[in-house]
């Protein structure tokens, strides 16, 4: 049973694997440029025009709320396959009262 879970969840993964990729590189541009994100009024990094920097922090705001979104699906599917669980778990107790 636990393969097929696992089937399941795969394509979910893959699916999210763009976004968290693009988390990451997200993160590390912020690592590097520290003040690029920041929600003050500073003077943009060299090399970076205002239209970019205020792109960057759009994409960022965009991933933030995929990521919230994620993690209240998640939460959701924990959920279900915690019913799931328990609705097999009575079944098989039913099937082995039946069988005797």
């Amino acid at each position: 049973m636990n393969t097929n879970i696992r089937r399941k969840t795969k394509p979910a993964f893959h699916a999210f694997s763009g976004v968290l990729l693009a988390g990451i590189l997200i993160l590390g541009i912020q690592i590097s440029r520290p003040n690029l994100f920041s929600q003050t009024t500073s003077p943009p990094s060299p090399g970076l025009t205002q239209q970019e920097t205020r792109e960057a922090i759009t994409l960022l705001g965009q991933i933030r709320q995929q990521r919230a979104e994620i993690d209240e699906n998640e939460a959701k599917i924990t959920e279900k396959l915690a019913e799931i669980a328990e609705d097999v778990r009575q079944t098989r107790m039913f099937a082995a009262k039946r069988a005797n």
